[in-house]
């Protein structure tokens, strides 16, 4: 639906009064990452804005909520990791006519880590065991992020 209300003419960068949200913030914040892909996507113009908190939706992106989804990942994968064990990604983020997006050379080039958990281990254990979590979402994430993962070390 929101792909078509996009190439209906609809405004990619309406704002919410009280909170300043664009539809961007809100498929950031609701998790909705089709949402986020069709605001990103080709032939659309969404400006990437701050809300009445200062905040963009690649803040929110960057939330504890995501942490815990990738250190719940490399738990599933890797027999020596445990909770004080940081993890980095190396990542290139620009920002580019109003947009992030990727870089993979040159100055452009950054560093982001990851080093504490806030669910319990028996939760992060539900949600290996029901499939929430695994490489290709974890890296999907970050992409939508802004974040382009070049290489993972655990």
């Amino acid at each position: 639906i929101l792909r078509s209300l996009l190439q209906a003419g609809a405004s990619p960068n309406c704002l919410d009064a009280g909170t300043l949200y664009t539809p961007l913030h809100h498929a950031v914040l609701g998790s909705w990452l089709e949402g986020v892909d069709a605001l990103l996507g080709p032939g659309v113009e969404c400006a990437v804005t701050r809300d009445a908190a200062g905040c963009t939706p690649l803040d929110y992106c960057r939330s504890k909520e995501v942490q815990e989804l990738v250190h719940e990942y490399i738990e599933s994968v890797e027999s020596g990791y445990h909770a004080g064990h940081p993890v980095t990604f190396d990542f290139a983020l620009v920002f580019y006519e109003g947009r992030w997006v990727t870089k993979v050379d040159g100055d452009g080039l950054g560093h982001h880590e990851l080093k504490r958990r806030k669910v319990s281990k028996s939760v992060a254990a539900k949600r290996i065991a029901h499939g929430m979590v695994d490489k290709d979402s974890i890296k999907r994430l970050l992409r939508k992020a802004g974040l382009f993962v070049l290489e993972e070390k655990v």
